[in-house]
């Protein structure tokens, strides 16, 4: 099922132009390939958290158990939502929604906390996160 975050929501962001799984910077597939920045992103707590509530509004918890943004929880129904993924997933749609390119990447820079390799569990909203959004391009 395809979903769709209210574009009104993300474009809306003042300060902005990253699923789990973001692409490196350093790396396209293909051997005549590159990667191009093409704008940022910059979400404060309260943008990430207003984004947030509006992408469980829309996509309802079994949406946001198939999108991979949370967990069924012991009672059979949507546990705990992962901040990273969300985050993530919110960075994601940003860059698609303002650059218009289907194709465009999210990513992640700051903060430290969603960098680490245990950043499910340490990343919160509270400290934001940016980054930017990149394409890869063949180069002739």
């Amino acid at each position: 099922m395809k979903l769709w975050i209210s574009l009104f929501i993300l474009v809306s962001l003042p300060t902005q132009l990253s699923a789990h799984e973001t692409i490196p910077l350093r790396s396209c597939s293909g051997a005549n390939t590159q990667v191009e920045v093409i704008g940022e992103f910059n979400f404060s707590r309260a943008e990430l958290i207003a984004a947030a509530r509006a992408v469980e509004q829309e996509l309802g918890p079994e949406g946001l158990i198939e999108e991979g943004l949370a967990e069924r929880g012991a009672d059979g129904r949507c546990g705990i939502v992962d901040r990273w993924n969300m985050a993530a997933y919110i960075a994601q749609q940003t860059c698609i929604a303002n650059t218009g390119i289907a194709t465009a990447f999210a990513e992640i820079t700051a903060p430290n906390s969603a960098l680490t390799d245990d950043h499910h569990t340490r990343f919160g909203y509270s400290a934001g996160m940016s980054g930017m959004c990149a394409v890869c391009l063949e180069i002739e």
